[in-house]
């Protein structure tokens, strides 16, 4: 069994419900939307399919709640963050800038790439252990997102 020294907190056993619910949501979110397979193609046809509503508002707030944590604009953020250099092409951080920009309320295929990125960076891509408390409200905001879409 591997164990590991973080000291379990209130805030990091938050924080791990946080994350645990994001998995669990986005494995029901994959296989009833996506057939098991999620890629960019299936997310900008689903994307077709949903309106602006308050959970993707509340998403694009808290991405862009980051973006400023981050001292980063909107698309320093897109580009060295959810993208993570060659993670997405011009046209799709395009489309996750301008979700953010109009605080989710059009590029609604720009909030799911970010999402879709945000769960590849979590299990694939960098993992900062010590900003992960500060990223609770963004976890937040896409279960509260992913359980709308369910």
């Amino acid at each position: 069994m591997c164990r590991t020294n973080i000291a379990m907190t209130p805030v990091l056993n938050a924080t791990i419900m946080t994350i645990g619910i994001f998995s669990i949501l986005w494995c029901a979110f994959e296989k009833e939307k996506c057939g098991n397979n999620c890629d960019m193609g299936k997310l900008e046809r689903l994307a077709q399919d949903y309106r602006p509503s308050q959970q993707w508002t509340d998403f694009a707030t808290q991405l862009n709640n980051r973006a400023k944590t981050k001292n980063r604009t909107i698309q320093e953020y897109v580009n060295n963050d959810v993208a993570l250099g060659r993670g997405l092409c011009l046209c799709q951080k395009q489309e996750i800038i301008g979700f953010m920009q109009s605080n989710g309320t059009q590029n609604i295929y720009g909030g799911l790439l970010a999402i879709y990125r945000i769960r590849n960076n979590m299990f694939h891509g960098l993992k900062d252990l010590q900003d992960l408390d500060n990223q609770q409200p963004l976890f937040d905001s896409m279960n509260n997102l992913l359980e709308s879409l369910l």
